[in-house]
């Protein structure tokens, strides 16, 4: 089951990788001529990292040592899933409230039209988080090292953009970034990683509803 799952997530990703340079124009890119510069964009490294996860998976399933892969599983709750789930999130939710937030310009407008490549990005992701749960029998891992890593990513990615906007000459990944001040945008950076961290407490909380608290009947194992 979790060859197949793992197998099938990275044909999707892979599709959707192929269908982003088949229609994005150079020119769309926030950096010209860098396709790097995409991932300036939470989806695009959303995307980078669910690949990686997912052909990494498939190398575990099949060296079956998919028992002791610690790593891999607390990347795939702290990180890989959150991030999924948060970009499904913020995008859909921006899209309902403003579109102009996300897309203004004729290649943006290409994309939402475009609904495979724009689900592929979108929306499988957070397909992705939530089978991931129900595909891998594991507990939670503790909070304090998953806020750890989730603020040492943000602060990367937040760095990512600045990099970009500088190197760019002023491009930012999201319109709504330009149209804000300062304040404003540590109040989004915020707000972003309080959805983050939400999205986070979702997936926490299906995998008890699912499982339970596998870390205590572990430890009770253990007394025993």
């Amino acid at each position: 089951l979790k060859l197949l799952f793992h197998s099938a997530l990275l044909a999707g990703f892979l599709h959707t990788w192929y269908l982003d340079y088949h229609h994005l124009p150079a020119e769309a890119y926030l950096v010209k001529g860098q396709p790097l510069s995409r991932l300036g964009w939470l989806t695009m490294v959303g995307m980078t990292l669910q690949t990686i996860y997912h052909f990494v998976g498939i190398l575990i399933v099949l060296g079956g040592c998919q028992d002791s892969c610690r790593r891999f599983k607390f990347i795939g709750q702290a990180l890989v899933g959150p991030v999924g789930l948060t970009v499904a999130v913020l995008f859909w939710g921006l899209w309902t409230f403003d579109p102009k937030t996300l897309a203004k310009d004729a290649n943006a407008m290409k994309l939402v039209a475009n609904w495979p490549w724009n689900h592929g990005l979108h929306t499988l992701p957070a397909i992705s988080a939530f089978l991931d749960v129900l595909v891998w029998r594991r507990p939670n891992p503790n909070f304090s090292c998953v806020f750890k890593t989730i603020v040492a990513f943000v602060a990367l990615y937040i760095g990512d953009v600045y990099l970009i906007n500088y190197l760019s000459g002023g491009n930012w990944p999201y319109p709504i970034l330009a149209q804000l001040g300062p304040i404003g945008r540590v109040a989004f950076y915020g707000f972003a990683v309080s959805i983050f961290l939400a999205c986070y407490g979702v997936l926490a909380t299906f995998n008890r509803i699912v499982y339970g608290d596998l870390k205590e009947k572990t430890q009770k194992k253990k007394k025993q």
